[in-house]
């Protein structure tokens, strides 16, 4: 299977995104829908589209939440927050697995073992894997001041899909 590990704060928003909006804010709150709204709210349309043209343009790919989001919050209002904004739920794999006291790359470790066949991915706005590790050619680091771009996006695709061609556009 093809799976794209993906973060959210930093990739799926960004810097940008919360200065120009004004609309960051990561307390968590009692009431579900509530915290669903907030979250929605904290994912920059403009970054969702390049996942959703990177899922269009690579046949089968999975999501998995890799995301701190997941802690604290179920598999179903992860899911429900990404196809809401256009995330088709077939697309949507799972959450990575975590323990309290693990770190990314350990829990992407800990999913690879689940999936040794796994063709994959890692997006994250942080350095996840050391310079030396096997995995660190499978991380694709992104600005958090703009987070997951069209470039992105394409060379992404591009990893997954060698003879692909970007799209012309005129202007």
């Amino acid at each position: 299977m093809r799976f794209i590990l993906v973060d959210f704060d930093g990739v799926l928003n960004s810097h940008q995104y919360f200065l120009m909006n004004d609309v960051i804010s990561h307390k968590r709150h009692d009431d579900d829908e509530v915290e669903f709204q907030d979250c929605v709210r904290n994912l920059d349309p403009y970054n969702v589209w390049n996942l959703k043209f990177i899922l269009e343009n690579v046949p089968g790919l999975q999501v998995v939440m890799s995301t701190n989001w997941r802690k604290g919050r179920n598999f179903e209002l992860m899911k429900r927050i990404l196809t809401h904004v256009g995330i088709p739920s077939e697309r949507i794999h799972s959450n990575l697995p975590y323990r309290l006291t693990s770190e990314r790359c350990h829990e992407v470790g800990m999913f690879l073992q689940d999936n040794p066949d796994a063709e994959w991915i890692l997006i994250d706005d942080k350095v996840v894997f050391d310079l030396h590790s096997p995995r660190k050619p499978f991380e694709h680091k992104v600005s958090e001041f703009t987070g997951l771009t069209y470039p992105d996006a394409c060379d992404i695709i591009q990893r997954f899909e060698p003879d692909w061609k970007r799209p012309t556009v005129l202007l």
